[in-house]
């Protein structure tokens, strides 16, 4: 089974709670990664905009280990 690492975001506090909040995407995602045996092996969550402050340092991080191969990619549901 190949390793992903997942990654679930929200911009703004109301976000948060009413929308996509982040319990929804990580459900959604983890529906998907069974789905195609998709093994999840470390969530990164951000709960800022990135677009105030350029790239954040939680998808920076997750940037650097992808390209380091310590997983196969990030799904998306």
């Amino acid at each position: 089974m190949k390793s992903y690492f997942g990654y679930i975001r929200v911009s703004t506090a109301k976000q948060g709670t009413h929308g996509v909040s982040l319990i929804e995407q990580k459900a959604a995602i983890e529906r998907y990664a069974a789905r195609f045996s998709l093994s999840i092996i470390e969530w990164f969550e951000e709960r800022e905009t990135a677009a105030k402050r350029g790239t954040s340092s939680v998808s920076l991080g997750m940037l650097f280990l992808l390209r380091d191969r310590k997983a196969n990619g990030v799904p998306h549901s």
